[in-house]
């Protein structure tokens, strides 16, 4: 067995949150479970970078038992240039540029939206723009797992937060498509943030080191949970079990928790 991570800081872990980078839970996977991992999570990632550097890495790799994809927030997204409209990005992967959701735009931190990015350069309407940033992370959860198989590496998925679209969208097509179709670690309508807080672990809390507030990531012991139930996976093969009453985070209360049972969802 041998195991493929990639993700974003969630999976890689803050100087803050996680000041040991081999406390994150594909290192502890493999010092406390014995089983080997490689990890290509980056702090800050779109799920467009997860999507090219799992592929390109993979084919140039293809040695591994198992992927681990760690999605992260859908509103993010990357480019191979640096548009003119968004004025500045503080992170370049492989010569692409990530661009950040309108909460870090808001906090005077980055410039542009990705509604803005879709809506200059497709010349398309705010719902068609929605649509577009919705329908894309459903439809590269299925490409990337189709290719995983076709080179015989079992597939396994993990949102950090439930993928969720505009009101105005019906999804509920893709979505039992995708649910029905890829293996994933917890429920996707519940996602690896709403397990975690449920289960009692918190955030950090203390300040980021860019200033902007404090550091909404999971800490050392939180991840060695993480570790223990991706062992509980691969030995059960079992998506891990939803309590009965799970914590939902309210991000755009952020960081405000919302309890819920989970017959409500």
């Amino acid at each position: 067995m041998n195991i493929f991570f990639n993700g974003c800081s969630h999976t890689q872990g803050t100087d803050v949150s996680l000041p040991v980078l081999e406390d994150g839970y594909p290192y502890v996977l493999e010092r406390d479970y014995g089983i080997p991992t490689v990890t290509k999570a980056q702090a800050g990632s779109s799920n467009d970078r997860i999507f090219r550097s799992t592929i390109t890495h993979i084919i140039a790799n293809p040695h591994y038992t198992h992927a681990f994809i760690q999605w992260s927030y859908q509103d993010r997204f990357e480019s191979p240039s640096n548009p003119s409209n968004i004025s500045a990005v503080d992170r370049c992967f492989d010569g692409f540029y990530q661009h950040y959701p309108k909460t870090d735009t808001e906090s005077g931190r980055l410039g542009g939206t990705l509604t803005n990015f879709y809506k200059k350069f497709h010349d398309q309407d705010d719902k068609s723009v929605r649509r577009k940033g919705h329908n894309k992370l459903h439809t590269q959860m299925l490409a990337l797992d189709s290719f995983l198989e076709s080179r015989d590496i079992i597939p396994v998925h993990c949102v950090f937060i439930p993928v969720g679209g505009p009101d105005d969208i019906d999804d509920n097509k893709l979505k039992k498509t995708v649910k029905s179709q890829l293996n994933f670690l917890f429920d996707p309508d519940v996602g690896m943030n709403n397990m975690l807080l449920s289960h009692g672990y918190k955030y950090c809390g203390k300040p980021r080191l860019d200033g902007l507030g404090p550091d909404m990531h999971f800490m050392k012991d939180a991840h060695e949970k993480m570790a223990e139930w991706i062992h509980q996976y691969l030995k059960s093969g079992e998506q891990i079990k939803t309590p009965e009453e799970i914590i939902i985070s309210n991000w755009n209360d952020d960081p405000a928790n919302h309890v819920y049972n989970i017959e409500d969802l």
